[in-house]
């Protein structure tokens, strides 16, 4: 059995690498082939992504959710069979790490090598959104995995990226969110879910995932592979709204916030008189107007084998 691992040698301080070759020296005890993979750029790390299919048995992605979409990004554009994807495991390095709380993946690598070999392999339905700016946009399309949204969350980021000298954590997005609510002007955007148009809104979130920005901000459940994504749309953003949110999302009674729209979706258009930013799974992408869809896929993903 082979088990292909890359790891991003700037998440969690360094020791990426590191973790990488523990996880395989655990494996390797078992009987694993393995082989690491330093990715040390995005497009690096895509390209890595895109030799995967029938490559390895077993992929280990160790990095933050924005290296893993990197990885999701190279599948996407050579394989044409979700049968030739290994299944994958996060090992969640960054700053957010949605998909290890999402699953409750452990965190040493002992446990994380047993998953590699015991875990349950979980479906998740992939999106894909397009920019539809033509100047001053990166590359486009760019899938999307766990969750993407446009407004103030993606603001933060591009904020972030802006003024980020080096590791960040959790608090430093809370002060740079503070400060931002004295600069920040929303901008109403329209709405379009499957069709239906749904009104202007500021702040929207589309998610196929219930872990949003940290482990202690939960949607209510969803399903993995269902072929339908998620919508929480906002008419209005200010701070008392936003504590509004966040106290609800950490009580599980998001549903009671006032004005706010949840339906569900397979593909959305979104787009207003001027731009607002957009974020895909943690990173600044770019801005609307934007579409995203469902690709019809679905990427094989580790987690702890069920009881």
């Amino acid at each position: 059995m082979r088990v292909a691992l890359l790891a991003n040698p700037w998440s969690g301080r360094g020791v990426g690498p590191a973790r990488a070759r523990a996880i395989a020296s655990a494996l390797q005890n078992h009987g694993w082939e393995f082989e690491v993979h330093i990715g040390d750029s995005r497009s690096d790390t895509v390209h890595w992504g895109s030799q995967l299919p029938g490559q390895a048995d077993r992929a280990v992605v160790v990095g933050g959710d924005g290296t893993l979409n990197a990885v999701v990004e190279g599948i996407l554009t050579q394989s044409e069979h979700k049968c030739d994807i290994p299944p994958i495991l996060q090992v969640g390095l960054g700053t957010a790490n949605l998909l290890t709380h999402e699953l409750g993946l452990p965190r040493r690598d002992r446990p994380l090598a047993r998953v590699v070999e015991k875990g349950y392999v979980q479906p998740f339905d992939v999106g894909e959104l397009i920019l539809q700016t033509a100047t001053d946009a990166p590359a486009s399309p760019r899938p999307c995995l766990m969750v993407w949204d446009f407004g103030l969350g993606a603001a933060l980021m591009k904020t972030m990226d802006e003024v980020r000298t080096g590791p960040i954590r959790k608090s430093d997005y809370a002060k740079l969110l503070w400060r931002l609510f004295h600069d920040y002007q929303p901008v109403p955007q329209r709405v379009v879910a499957d069709g239906k148009d749904l009104g202007e809104f500021e702040y929207g979130i589309v998610t196929g995932i219930r872990t949003y920005a940290s482990s202690a901000f939960k949607f209510p459940p969803c399903e993995y592979d269902d072929n339908f994504w998620e919508l929480y749309l906002f008419p209005k953003v200010d701070k008392r709204r936003l504590v509004s949110l966040a106290s609800r999302a950490i009580f599980r009674q998001i549903a009671k916030m006032p004005g706010m729209v949840h339906t569900r979706a397979r593909s959305v258009e979104v787009s207003g008189p001027d731009p607002a930013p957009v974020q895909i799974d943690g990173d600044y992408y770019g801005h609307t107007p934007v579409s995203f869809g469902l690709t019809g896929r679905r990427l094989p993903i580790l987690r702890p084998a069920r009881s």
